[in-house]
Formats: structure tokens, C-alpha cells, sequence
């Protein structure tokens, strides 16, 4: 039978209609394909184990699970049911950019030592609808801390490198110095400073997501000005220790204000604040001292002696066998043993639960107002 022009244009007509349809109905089969694959490996798994369970960005699915303080973090590609890894959801060319503001948080919130182990553990990462987060485990240290270790990620702060589009929802992170209340807090203090050893120090306690109180000698500041600006502008707290080191009960009243007023303006310039704290040299005080200087006064409950016992193994014993909740400790910063006793002493103290703070933190941590001519010795 001839067909005329109309029934031509109808037969062509149908044919593209039945293509079109069974176009979308191979691409519904290869959906559900997916969805099959990816609902029968959820069943499969234990659900206590599982974590998290959920679909987004309409073709991603991440199941994250639990087992034994193991996580995996799995993601799928919903409408082929294709396993992905994470390296698939970051762009070819953004993965070094990726991977170095995953760096940059890491070190922001961990301190040094247990940072570099993190980096060379095994990791999961899980993504959300609205975070990604980075779970650590198989971590290698030299002490052992009961803490599971993760990191947040907020999308809104790695957009840029992803492939899909999740909720930007900005997060406050947690860094090392913030206060954890779950944690006990000790203040070390330096007195003598500063010295050729003073900025390595301040190094050392920031690695270690600590803050301290140093004590400087106003003569000593003079001839080494550099180490002050550069620990009060990490944040350390720099307090007041003499003119010159001598004794306050050897001196008379007037000499004690006017070297006091005369350091202040010279601490001042440099940092643009005045003293807050005073060590008197060697822990020496009266009633006449007190009323002299304007200031609260700071002593100790512990006392290294360093300057007497230089050996590094000795000082880091002492404080281990001595340190409690709310004390306030006393190094200086003028001897390299002592130096070597704080880079071994503050990874220990983490791992004890510990946090070193600054005197005037320690004393807000424990609701204790510093009140000027007080004389201070620890914190409860």
C-alpha cells in the first residue's frame, strides 16, 4: 500500500516517538540498575554500624558506617550503582589545593606531633549533605590518647575544588588553643626572659597548641627587644619580673615605682600595652611590695628549679610526678635543658588531658578574679 504524505509524515512521526521511548526506558532501567545495587548493598550491612545513609546532589549516595571504631566511607553513583572514590568528587586540577586546606585545618586544630601522625594515617572521608568530614584512624603515635581524632570540613570553604554543589553552611572551627572545658588547665610560666632561646620556646609551646606566661627582665628587653614583639604577637601573655632582677625587698619603695613606671613605658612602646602581672625576682614580697607596684602578683606551686637541675630527662620527671588541675608552674627560659624538658613535656601533657594556658587564662578558667596587690600561687 502507497502511503501519501500525511501517512509518511505519521509513520516517521512514530518511529521517533517509539525511539524516544525506549531511549527512556533504557536510561529508567540503568536508573534503577543504581538504585538496586546500591539498596542491596545498604541491606547487606549491619545497621548499628551504619552512621550515615543519604542521597545528594540527586545522583550521589554516601553510606558511612562503624564497625569497631573502623569507619568506611563509601560513595555511589546512584544511577549506575559504580562505586566512587573520593578523589572523583574533587576536581582534576583543584586535588593539591584540596588536599592543602585539609592540611591547614589539621594543623589549626591538632597540635604538630599528633597532626603529622593524622597525615600519614589511614583516613575516611565522609561526605554530607551540608560538611565533609575527615575520619582518622589507624593512628600512629608515640603515646597513647583516648580521643577520636576527625576534622570538619565546611563546603562553604572547599566549593571551589568539588565537583558537586552541597549546603554552604559556614562553620566555626575548632582550633588547638580554643578552651576545652572536658580538659585540665596548668599555666607554664618563664621568668628571666627574654634570651637566645625565647622565640624557639614560643615555637614550641604553639606546635603544641599552647600559650604561656613569660616574665621578662626589663634590662634583658632592652638589649633583645625582638623575642618580646614576636610572643605577644602569637599570643602569649608577657609579664613583669624587675628592672634588673634584684630582689624588691632590697629595694626601697620609690626605686620599686619608678623602675616599675620606667618599664612600662618601655614595654609599652614595643607592644602597645602595659604590664597586667608581676613575678617579683625570686618569689620575694611584703606588704610595702605589694602596695608598689599596681599590678597582681604571680608566684608558684611548682618550682623546677631548672636553674639549678639542668638536665632535661630530670625536669620533665618532676613536672609529670608533681603537675595537678589549676597549677601554676615555674621555668625559665634562659637554659637549653629547659627547652629540651618542654618540647618532651608538652606532647605528654596532652596525652593526660592536660591544656597549658596563660596565668590570666588559667585564672578565668577557674572563675578567679585577678585583683591588683593579690598575690597568687595556683588556681582550683
Amino acid at each position: 500500500m502507497k502511503l501519501n504524505k500525511k501517512g509518511k509524515r505519521l509513520l516517521i512521526g512514530g518511529f521517533i516517538i517509539f525511539f524516544l521511548l525506549l531511549l527512556i526506558f533504557l536510561l529508567n532501567i540503568n536508573k534503577d540498575k543504581g538504585s538496586i545495587i546500591y539498596a542491596e548493598y545498604v541491606a547487606g550491612i549491619n545497621a548499628e554500624n551504619i552512621v550515615s545513609n543519604h542521597i545528594f546532589r540527586g545522583d550521589i549516595a554516601s553510606i558511612i558506617t562503624n564497625e569497631a571504631g573502623i569507619y568506611n566511607c563509601l560513595l555511589f553513583n546512584y544511577k549506575t550503582g559504580e562505586k566512587i572514590t573520593w578523589e572523583k568528587v574533587i576536581k582534576e586540577n583543584k586535588k593539591v589545593d584540596f588536599l592543602n586546606k585539609i592540611k591547614e585545618l589539621l594543623y589549626l586544630k591538632y597540635p604538630t606531633f599528633i597532626a603529622d601522625a593524622l597525615m600519614e594515617s589511614t583516613k575516611c572521608y565522609a561526605f554530607y549533605s551540608d560538611k565533609l568530614v575527615i575520619y582518622y584512624y589507624n593512628v600512629s603515635l608515640e603515646y597513647e590518647i583516648e580521643e577520636d581524632f576527625l576534622l570538619t570540613v565546611s563546603y562553604a570553604d572547599i566549593k571551589e575544588f568539588l565537583t558537586f554543589i552541597g549546603d554552604e553552611i559556614k562553620i566555626e572551627y575548632i582550633t588547638g588553643f580554643d578552651i576545652d572545658p572536658n580538659k585540665k588547665h596548668i599555666a607554664l610560666t618563664f621568668d628571666d626572659g627574654p634570651s637566645k632561646y625565647t622565640e624557639e620556646l614560643s615555637n614550641i609551646l604553639l606546635e603544641n597548641k599552647a600559650h604561656a606566661t613569660f616574665f621578662f627582665v626589663t634590662k634583658n628587653i632592652l638589649n633583645n627587644p625582638n623575642p618580646v614583639i614576636a610572643v605577644d604577637k602569637v599570643g602569649h601573655e608577657i609579664g613583669y619580673h624587675s628592672y634588673n632582677h634584684t630582689s624588691f625587698l632590697r629595694q626601697n619603695i620609690d626605686t620599686l615605682k619608678e623602675e616599675f613606671t620606667n618599664s612600662n613605658a618601655i614595654i609599652e612602646k614595643l607592644i602597645g600595652k602595659k604590664y597586667s602581672l608581676t613575678r617579683p625576682p625570686y618569689g620575694s614580697i611584703n606588704n610595702n611590695v605589694k602596695q608598689a607596684i599596681d599590678t597582681p602578683f604571680i608566684l608558684w606551686n611548682i618550682d623546677t628549679c631548672d636553674w639549678r637541675y639542668k638536665d632535661a630527662d630530670y625536669l620533665y620527671e618532676y613536672v609529670l610526678d608533681n603537675v595537678k588541675d589549676g597549677d601554676i608552674i615555674l621555668f625559665h627560659d634562659s637554659y637549653s635543658t629547659s627547652i629540651e624538658a618542654i618540647k618532651k613535656l608538652l606532647p605528654k601533657l596532652y596525652t593526660l588531658n592536660y591544656q597549658v594556658v596563660s596565668v590570666s587564662t588559667l585564672a578565668e578558667i577557674k572563675n578567679e578574679e585577678l585583683i591588683v596587690h593579690g598575690v597568687y600561687r595556683y588556681f582550683k
